[in-house]
């Protein structure tokens, strides 16, 4: 701030200082006018260089010092320099310029309290030898009227010397007290950005919320509608085999003498019920894939022998829909996961590449075994797939509109079933097409196993299932139909079978009867099976029962639950008749 003020201060003194000599030019030589007005000229130029140094300079709060230091020099060279007025000027019995000269030193001094009041030794250094000379000039006049004027400068000198120490207190209170705005304007400034900052932040991260919920909206509503027409899917699905069956039930009772056509009916009947278990069964999976339930029970095998086999299996499926299906799968492809499984996933391609390729189509099968892997393609000219909906064909429920007709049927749960298998067993699946109407490809890659040197052994053969003539089953259902044709099953083959539609009839009756084998659904109204198996259990005249949960609780859960309740087996509902058997006579 001193040097900020510096050059309007030297600009007075070249103005003032022309008013001076001017006024005593005709009073006193003028060599000497001309000598002092030179001197404060060449004065007021060095402080104007002081300060561009100052500028040029910029000096950091620690060099402030040294600089106040220089400015203080320089203030009394000038005051001195003013001063030597009183010298110069001074002209005995001119009482009126006397007067004058004590008015321009006096207002040069208040000028000073003004610009130097922020640095008080500047201040001081310029106002005492700006005004000493003159008090000293007046009070060696020696009249009272000089002393008078004497002393009137020195308490002038003193109380601008009051005001410019109190201004300056003012001075540097507001400097402190804007430093202070300043801080509080930059912090101000700061928070503001932070705050804006913040709540940009803040608007992008609800943006992003509201984005993820919108789009967690859609795949809820997605779910939804998926859900609606899987309803509307499996009750079609589900009426379409019953309706063959209840019209062979017809046929077998009111043409049980033609024998063609009673055949036709059984087979009907018999195909239709396994494609109602293999629906249930697909449900299953796909539960259990979902809840990380889904066991596998990994083996080494072939896969290009499984591949081939199935190729052929359903060879006779795709030539009955005039559909050309060829098989390249040469190379040895030994892996490692649950080869039922594996079959059913390659099936579930197969089966779909049979549905969606027209009559006159190709389906092309392909197995290789490069760098560590086995990838299987099953590859159609068919009806290909949607792009939008590509990227959802492995998920559950997921199909292609069909129309009413829907005359190839299916739960879209296949490729969901694939996808589980696979990825379970380490591996991938992907799918691709380029659009309706251009075909579709699916892609199974594996991990190879160890090569296979051996061949696997080969199954145990399987029970008969014929029972001795002697023994006796408990059979505890309370589903009456179920019960019924379960036991005249076992009738036929041997057994002497007797019902309990009851957990509490069915106790009652194992201990009257004491059966070699219970047969015991789980879900009972009064006694559920594991309780009646505890019963059973704890009666040591029973102990050697057999023990069979037959039951659509067939969960891996189920399972454990019905062995940890005492079952010896477990057989899901609708049972295989030879599961059935099997399980019965290997007591």
């Amino acid at each position: 701030m001193l040097y900020a003020r510096a050059p309007i201060a030297q600009a007075t003194v070249v103005v003032n200082s022309l008013l001076v000599a001017a006024v005593f030019w005709r009073l006193v030589p003028p060599a000497r006018s001309i000598a002092w007005v030179a001197g404060l000229w060449v004065l007021a130029a060095a402080r104007i260089a002081l300060v561009r140094a100052y500028g040029r300079a910029a000096p950091s709060p620690a060099e402030a010092a040294r600089w106040a230091r220089r400015f203080a020099v320089a203030a009394f060279l000038t005051g001195a320099g003013w001063g030597a007025a009183a010298l110069v000027f001074y002209v005995p019995g001119a009482p009126l310029h006397q007067l004058f000269l004590a008015f321009v030193l006096g207002g040069m001094s208040a000028g000073a309290a003004s610009s130097n009041c922020t640095y008080p030794p500047a201040f001081v250094l310029y106002v005492v030898p700006a005004l000493a000379p003159m008090v000293v000039r007046l009070a060696i006049e020696g009249d009272r009227v000089h002393a008078a004027m004497a002393l009137l400068v020195s308490v002038f000198g003193v109380a601008v010397g009051t005001i410019a120490r109190q201004l300056g207190g003012t001075v540097e209170q507001a400097l402190r007290l804007r430093f202070a705005n300043e801080v509080l304007v930059e912090d101000l400034t700061e928070t503001r950005r932070r705050l804006e900052r913040a709540n940009a932040e803040l608007e992008l991260r609800v943006a992003d919320r509201t984005a993820e919920l919108e789009r967690a909206l859609d795949v809820v509503h997605q779910a939804d509608a998926r859900k609606g027409e899987f309803i509307a899917v499996l009750s079609h699905e589900l009426r379409n085999p019953l309706a063959a069956i209840r019209n062979s039930l017809y046929l077998l009772d009111h043409a049980a003498e033609d024998r063609q056509r009673s055949a036709r009916a059984r087979e009907i009947i018999e195909r239709q019920t396994r494609h109602l278990a293999r629906m249930v069964d697909d449900l299953l999976d796909v539960t259990r894939i979902s809840r990380g339930k889904f066991e596998l029970r990994p083996e080494r095998f072939d896969a290009r022998e499984v591949v081939r086999r199935l190729c052929e299996d359903h060879r006779a499926t795709f030539e009955a829909r005039g559909v050309a299906l060829r098989v390249d799968a040469s190379d040895p492809a030994p892996v490692e996961t649950d080869e039922v499984r594996f079959a059913q996933a390659i099936g579930n391609l197969l089966h779909n590449a049979s549905k969606f390729t027209r009559e006159g189509g190709t389906v092309e099968v392909r197995l290789r075994a490069p760098d560590g892997r086995v990838e299987i393609g099953v590859r159609d000219d068919g009806v290909g797939i949607r792009p939008e909906l590509l990227p959802l064909v492995f998920e559950p429920f997921v199909q292609a509109e069909e129309g009413l007709a829907r005359t190839e049927g299916g739960l879209g749960l296949g490729l969901a079933l694939v996808k589980g298998v696979v990825e379970r067993s380490g591996g991938t699946v992907r799918a691709h097409s380029e659009g309706l109407g251009r075909g579709a490809e699916f892609v199974l890659t594996l991990p190879l196993a160890a090569r296979i040197d051996h061949a696997a052994p080969a199954p145990p053969p399987r029970p008969t299932g014929r029972g001795d003539a002697g023994a006796r089953i408990l059979v505890v259902e309370d589903n009456l139909d179920a019960a019924s044709s379960l036991a005249d099953v076992l009738a036929l083959e041997g057994y002497r079978v007797e019902v309990a539609t009851s957990g509490t009839a069915g106790i009652a009756k194992a201990r009257e009867l004491r059966p070699s084998v219970i047969l015991c659904d789980l879900g009972l109204p009064d006694l559920d099976g594991y309780q009646i198996a505890r019963t059973i259990r704890g009666d040591e005249a029973l102990r050697a029962t057999r023990l069979i949960a037959v039951s659509g609780y067939a969960q891996p859960e189920d399972r454990e639950r019905a062995v940890r309740a005492g079952f010896d087996a477990h057989v899901a509902k609708p049972p295989s008749i030879d599961a059935l058997l099997a399980a019965v006579a290997s007591g």
